[in-house]
């Protein structure tokens, strides 16, 4: 899983203003059209793999993502890392050490071709400053995140595999599936030891229930791609007696 750091002639940053192109940081921080026309912010474009920031770079930027997907991870004791979370056009990250002003606390990496779109820290300091509609907003995505956090805390601790699996792999197809012949294809290209990262175990442990899985019919392998062939089958797994609805994956 190579992951190297770009450089800034390879993102290749463009200066816009929020009013014109930044569209996913104006509604992703609920900035208010008063402000759009000032604030300014850099696109950025990350190729596949690239590092964003590392553990211990100072916390200068906040981030969105305006196309592609970023994980962000901590590495481990025993050389694996810990991912945290994969984030998606819209999503803020980088913003609690921002906040804090010390170091980043994990490392950003892009899963494919990416757009940023990046605010400075001073500038998004003094944009939470004047504005409540954004400082409000900021609050409930920190909130959402904490929850999510503490629901992934009591999984790793309480379930079984299987079930960690199970629901992961049900919220990325819920977040990133698409609809085609052969089922939902969950268009996240993860590594198995990426899967087991985000689960608390071993590419070994992911392995070897994948193949459970493919062998029951329930999941197939396309293009790097994890694709859940019989949504209603596979849903049964995440919750015994309760069948969710194989519609509320596709979009």
């Amino acid at each position: 899983m190579p992951t190297t750091r770009s450089t800034q002639d390879e993102l290749a940053p463009s200066k816009v203003g929020c009013d014109q192109d930044a569209c996913y940081l104006c509604s992703s921080l609920a900035i208010p059209e008063r402000e759009r026309p000032a604030v300014r912010v850099e696109v950025r474009k990350v190729p596949a793999r690239e590092m964003i920031f590392d553990k211990g770079d100072p916390a200068t930027e906040v981030f969105v993502v305006r196309s592609g997907k970023v994980k962000v991870s901590v590495p481990c004791e025993d050389g694996r890392e810990f991912i945290f979370d994969i984030f998606g056009p819209g999503d803020v990250f980088g913003e609690i050490a921002v906040l804090e002003g010390t170091e980043q606390q994990a490392t950003a990496t892009a899963l494919e071709t990416t757009e940023l779109e990046v605010m400075d820290r001073q500038e998004f300091l003094t944009l939470l400053e004047k504005c409540p509609e954004t400082a409000t907003k900021l609050l409930k995505i920190l909130c959402a995140r904490l929850c999510r956090a503490n629901e992934l805390a009591q999984e790793i601790s309480f379930l079984p595999l299987p079930l960690r699996l199970a629901k992961k792999l049900w919220k990325l197809a819920k977040t990133y599936g698409v609809q085609t012949p052969r089922g939902i294809r969950i268009n996240v290209q993860l590594y198995q030891q990426e899967l087991g990262n985000l689960v608390g175990t071993s590419r070994e442990s992911i392995n070897k229930q994948l193949s459970l899985w493919q062998a029951e019919g329930l999941i197939s392998m396309e293009q790097g791609c994890l694709i859940i062939t019989q949504p209603a089958g596979f849903a049964k797994r995440l919750a015994p007696g309760r069948v969710v609805p194989a519609s509320a994956l596709a979009h």
